[in-house]
């Protein structure tokens, strides 16, 4: 079975854990998944950005997407 298919299923049983999910996803170079693990429900500030940090200039689609995510979390706590 393919590791991202794991990884899927893991996500799924799982979805409280959605900060380490996005990491584990990053750090296995799965950026389809990563954005759209953050894009699917509030992720750790830390996270995002961090996420967003480690691959610029070499994935600019998630780099920009974790970016925008992190955008939105400062937004959203700043609102609250």
């Amino acid at each position: 079975m393919p590791r991202d298919t794991v990884l899927r299923g893991v996500v799924a049983s799982q979805p409280e854990k959605n900060d380490k999910w996005l990491a584990d996803a990053k750090d296995a170079r799965f950026f389809k998944l990563a954005i759209e693990l953050a894009k699917q429900s509030p992720s750790d500030l830390r996270t995002l950005i961090g996420a967003s940090r480690d691959f610029v200039g070499q994935q600019q689609a998630f780099t920009l997407a974790a970016g925008k995510a992190a955008q939105w979390a400062i937004a959203n706590e700043m609102g609250q």
